[in-house]
């Protein structure tokens, strides 16, 4: 088995450290304009199929540019931010998310016009799914959230946030 990194991932893995050096140094605050920026890199929308104007890059593909931005960046509160975007929020849209959803959402995130906001934390358990209280209650086609959460990352500048809930307290974590 070849453990080799094929031309593409290099050169993916080159252009995530050069975007890290050269725009990522720490800075104060949120900063859209770097938002854009990124997303004209394909970094917020990394997994995103290319159908839906994503990246198109499997799970180690996009594991290795996150390497790639952590080893190079100054600034990791934003390659935070774009981490919890992707993983916490894009990635349920993906999976989740019926195909209406996934045509009007993925679109927009991948070109940077919408960052995703993920709310999980709740006081009671923490960032714990499985300690997870907060439900959603089928009422006719749409759901009725019951619950609190804090400490949502990205909410100050997010346009959508992905809220976590149990649709069957009874199954846990996996209802």
């Amino acid at each position: 088995m070849d453990f080799a990194f094929t031309d593409e991932q290099k050169s993916r893995i080159q252009s995530a450290e050069q975007f890290a050096g050269l725009t990522l140094q720490h800075t104060v605050g949120f900063s859209r304009e770097r938002w854009k920026q990124a997303a004209m890199q394909g970094l917020t929308a990394l997994p995103v199929s290319e159908t839906l104007s994503g990246s198109g890059c499997s799970v180690l593909d996009t594991a290795l540019v996150f390497e790639a931005l952590g080893r190079k960046s100054n600034d990791s509160g934003f390659v935070f931010s774009l981490g919890a975007h992707l993983f916490a929020g894009v990635i349920p849209v993906m999976l989740g998310g019926n195909e209406a959803q996934q045509n009007y959402w993925l679109p927009r995130i991948a070109a940077g016009s919408c960052l995703v906001a993920n709310a999980m934390t709740e006081s009671s358990g923490g960032s714990d799914a499985f300690s997870m209280r907060t439900t959603a209650v089928k009422n006719g086609t749409d759901y009725l959230i019951n619950g609190t959460k804090q400490f949502c990352t990205n909410a100050p500048e997010a346009d959508v946030f992905v809220v976590y809930a149990l649709t069957d307290p009874a199954k846990g974590f996996f209802g």
